[in-house]
């Protein structure tokens, strides 16, 4: 998917890109998609 098709306004393509870039940098990392899937459901922005 396109961002900028996702996303209903800017703060909203800026938040989609920011849980992207944490989302691969966890797999860069070696998290699987189940642990970032746990971290991300667990609060990671608060």
């Amino acid at each position: 998917d396109v961002i900028e098709e996702d996303a209903e306004n800017e703060e909203d393509a800026k938040a989609i890109a920011q849980e992207t870039v944490v989302h691969e940098v966890g797999h860069y990392f070696g998290l699987s998609d189940e642990e970032m899937e746990e971290w991300e459901a667990g609060g990671w922005r608060e």
